[in-house]
Parts: structure tokens; C-alpha cells; sequence
């Protein structure tokens, strides 16, 4: 009886062993699995914010694109049968300041 008690022991510490080296292995993997998945996920949110910035960007230019547009559309010839004085003196001191 003492020497299958034995063997019980020795099968119980193999299953133990055996299981520890999986549960370190399965750990090991899962972690790396958690970090590469961290790190795609940061990579997409740059992306994201690099598009918004462009976006933005797109979005500004056009505006001051329309701004400076209007500015050319002043007409600032007085004997012009269109000249706006108001509008004209908005342009004037628009470029002064």
C-alpha cells in the first residue's frame, strides 16, 4: 500500500506541475494578446484624431478661403454704379487692423 501511495503522489505532482506550466503558459499568451490589442487600439485612436485634425483643418481653410473671397468681391471704386460705402469701409478697416 505504501508504494501506491507513492505513485498517487507522484501522479498528483506531475497534474500539479503540469498545470502550473499551463496556467504560466496560457498567462504569458493572454497578456501578450491583451497588449497587442492595447496597442492596435491606440494606433486606430491616433488615426481617428489625425482625421479630425484634418477635417478641421479642411474646414477652416475653406472658411477663411470664403472670407478672403469676399474681401476681393468689395468693389472700392467710387464711380462704380455697385460701390457699397459701408461695405467698403468695413474692407478698409479690416486691412488696417
Amino acid at each position: 500500500m505504501a508504494s501506491s501511495n507513492t505513485v498517487n503522489t507522484a501522479d498528483m505532482q506531475v497534474i500539479r506541475y503540469s498545470a502550473l506550466i499551463f496556467g504560466v503558459a496560457y498567462g504569458f499568451l493572454h497578456n501578450r494578446t491583451l497588449h497587442k490589442e492595447a496597442a492596435d487600439q491606440g494606433l486606430q485612436n491616433k488615426l481617428h484624431k489625425r482625421e479630425e485634425l484634418i477635417a478641421e483643418a479642411k474646414r477652416q481653410f475653406a472658411a477663411n478661403k470664403a472670407a478672403k473671397q469676399e474681401e476681393k468681391n468689395v468693389i472700392t471704386d467710387p464711380s462704380s454704379d455697385k460701390f457699397d460705402l459701408e461695405a467698403a469701409i468695413k474692407h478698409w478697416a479690416g486691412e488696417k487692423a
